[in-house]
């Protein structure tokens, strides 16, 4: 009962925050949405959460902070790189190198990753491929 009236007094408010808030704000926010969504879902399924990435923005500080979370607590995570459709010329490789390349200052071995778009289904086979391992893993524990 105490969620559903934080989440009426969020709905609520919204009209009253929005105008307040500028794009960058907006961004960090959109980052953020997909780790709760899936930090939700993680507390249900004790499995492997999957954390959603916007490929279209740099590294975000509270992205890379909650993975170093993920990893001192011995979350097992994968990435998801959404809106990989969005870019062009080469923009996408670049966005996740970058991704990358910070996640290797501080891990020794990355966590799985994958690339994919809603609109074009991009990576969505190599996406449930791997879920479907995780799956078999767990049934023959």
């Amino acid at each position: 009962m105490p969620q559903l009236i934080v989440f009426l007094a969020l709905f609520f408010c919204a009209k009253l925050i929005f105008p307040l808030t500028t794009p960058d704000m907006i961004d960090d926010f959109k980052a953020c949405g997909g780790i709760l969504m899936l930090a939700t879902g993680f507390r249900m399924a004790k499995t492997n959460l999957f954390l959603l990435i916007d490929s279209r923005l740099e590294p975000q500080v509270i992205d890379i902070e909650f993975m170093g979370w993920l990893g001192e607590h011995g979350v097992p995570f994968s990435i998801v790189f959404t809106k990989g459709d969005k870019l062009k010329g080469g923009r996408l490789n670049t966005n996740i190198q970058q991704y990358l390349k910070k996640l290797k200052e501080q891990w020794e071995e990355l966590p799985p990753y994958f690339v994919t778009s809603s609109e074009n289904r991009m990576g969505k086979k190599e996406l449930l491929d791997y879920i479907e391992s995780i799956n078999k893993e767990l049934n023959t524990k």
